[in-house]
């Protein structure tokens, strides 16, 4: 079991092992000439969500530039939705709808 603590509430944690993964996702910016983050719209940040065995739901981000700390925070159904769809989780993300 690994726990890992949520950044916006020390209290609050969840079992990574036990949890599922959304990988965050990535197209290529011809502009940059980089890779995107779908999840952030940025280049050099990145995101995962994560459904907990309790069924709530936390967004992992982190950077790809040193001194930048990774965030875990809580997030709402709704926000997970959205995030769902902005990665290409479509399919996941009617499902949350629905429930």
């Amino acid at each position: 079991m690994k726990r890992q603590m949520l950044t916006d509430n020390p209290r609050a944690w969840f079992d990574v092992d036990r949890a599922k993964r959304f990988p965050g996702t990535v197209r290529f910016d011809p502009t940059w000439g980089g890779w995107r983050s779908r999840a952030t719209g940025d280049l050099y940040s990145r995101e995962d969500l994560y459904r907990t065995a309790s069924g709530r739901w936390v967004v992992h981000w982190w950077s790809l530039k040193q001194g930048k700390n990774p965030q875990w925070v809580e997030v709402s159904p709704e926000e997970a939705v959205a995030w769902l769809e902005r990665c290409g989780y479509t399919q996941e993300a009617a499902r949350l709808r629905e429930a």
